[in-house]
């Protein structure tokens, strides 16, 4: 672990792994492009993604809805001052951002959508505005705030992923 700030080419050039980093970068883009569709819905049996619309899971014969739950799937891009990028998760249970907000359907509960984009708003800053005029093809300059992030990597599928602590 690095208590001393790297830069995002060294968090990449880095060879251990797990490992834990702090940078400072600001959130450049996030995914998905609607905050509504930053949950999914999940049998937690089978491991099938499901569709809103169904809940109880067919291939489970869960008509009981027991195994059905909501997860987070929010994926923010970083850019440090020297320009570099990476991709972070920051739906992990360890990171602190959702600390304590439960995921649920964001699109049907307008109070938790609230809660969450409150959540959210001051590390993407205007991002949800610029995501909006690029469907209407328009350009809006990118104005977030540049942040202290404490960042993990670990190896999945034989690449290095990384992921949101604080």
């Amino acid at each position: 672990e690095t208590s001393e700030d790297l830069t995002l080419k060294q968090v990449i050039a880095s060879t251990v792994c797990p490992n834990t980093f702090t940078v400072v970068a600001r959130v450049f883009d996030f995914y998905p492009f609607d905050l509504k569709q930053a949950t999914y819905l999940r049998c937690t049996k089978c491991h099938t993604n499901l569709r809103r619309a169904r809940k109880p899971c067919v291939n489970c014969d869960d008509m009981l809805d027991m195994h059905c739950k909501w997860f987070y799937s929010l994926l923010f891009k970083l850019e440090d001052d020297e320009g570099d990028k990476i991709i972070i998760s920051a739906c992990n249970k360890e990171c602190k951002l959702l600390s304590g907000l439960p995921p649920v359907d964001l699109e049907a509960d307008k109070d938790a959508f609230g809660r969450f984009v409150a959540r959210v708003q001051p590390v993407i800053g205007n991002l949800g505005q610029v995501n909006g005029a690029r469907l209407k093809q328009k350009a809006l300059p990118v104005v977030s705030p540049k942040m202290r992030f404490i960042v993990e990597s670990w190896i999945a599928k034989d690449e290095r992923w990384y992921a949101l602590l604080e």
